[in-house]
This record gives structure tokens, sequence and C-alpha cells, in this order.
């Protein structure tokens, strides 16, 4: 298939672009989750907590849907994987010597490559300023006991 991707209907929807006379058929439905679940059992604390917030923030924005659950556990591997490495370089520094000569860690590659594996999973999910941007959602009141509500405005 050449050319661009099409967008889905929902996003034109949120958009306020979607126009019937150019309505896509056969399109394969999925299901809306209305609650994030529990994390998978083999993810790590830093995964679990990635992955709560980041489900929990899709959810609030009416967005996450089932099929989008193994994206959202991609994003989070790599996310935790990167803030740990992050953690490890602002301890021990970008660089080591070998043989009296400054070297760069090969931590310091693994975390770009972890961050650009963020960027281009997040930027399907619609995390980039830039895509949230042109969604217009509808903001709904969270509940006062919602852990996540003290870091929002």
């Amino acid at each position: 298939m050449k050319g661009r991707i099409p967008k889905p209907d929902e996003i034109k929807k949120l958009q306020g672009t979607f126009r019937n006379d150019r309505k896509r058929e056969n399109v394969p439905e999925s299901t809306r989750l209305i609650s994030p679940g529990e994390p998978p059992d083999f993810f790590d604390a830093d995964e679990k907590r990635e992955f709560e917030f980041i489900t929990r923030s899709l959810v609030r924005m009416n967005v996450l849907q089932d099929i989008d659950l193994n994206i959202v556990m991609a994003y989070c591997i790599e996310a935790a994987s990167y803030f740990k490495i992050m953690k490890f370089l602002k301890e021990n520094g970008n660089t080591y010597q070998s043989n009296g000569i400054d070297k760069p860690r090969p931590e310091v590659i693994i975390a770009r490559n972890n961050l650009d594996r963020m960027l281009m999973i997040g930027a399907k999910l619609g995390f980039s300023p830039a895509d949230r941007q042109r969604l217009t959602i509808e903001n709904k009141i969270m509940p006062e006991d919602d852990p996540m509500a003290k870091y929002l405005p």
C-alpha cells in the first residue's frame, strides 16, 4: 500500500473534520476501555507505574481501546528502561575511562534508542503535544480520590 496512512474516523470526529460522505466502510471495531485494568504480571515496579499512569491518562481522555494495550505495554517497557538508564548515567556520568581515554558509555546509546522508540510509539498513541492539540476531547471531571488528580491543572 502506498500513500498516507488513513486517519481513523474516530480521530476525524474528535478533530471536527468528519464527513459522512468520506466515511470509511468495513472498518474493524475495537472495544473502548472504561478502566485501565491491571498491568501485566511480568512488569517490574517501574513498568507497572508507567502502565498505570499512561492507561489512566488515556482512559480519562476516552481514547484507550483494548487493541491498544500491547502498544501501551511496549511503550511502558521502553519508558521504564529509559528512566533507569538515565538515573544510572546521572550517578555515573556519560563517559568512562579506558586506558586513560574517555569513552562514551554504551548506556548512552541504549537510552537514545529507548527514547527514539518511546517517541515513535507515543506518536502512534497521540502522546506528542502536536497530536494532542489536534484533538478536541471533552474533559471529564475526575474523582477527587484519584491519585493522579494532583498532577492536573
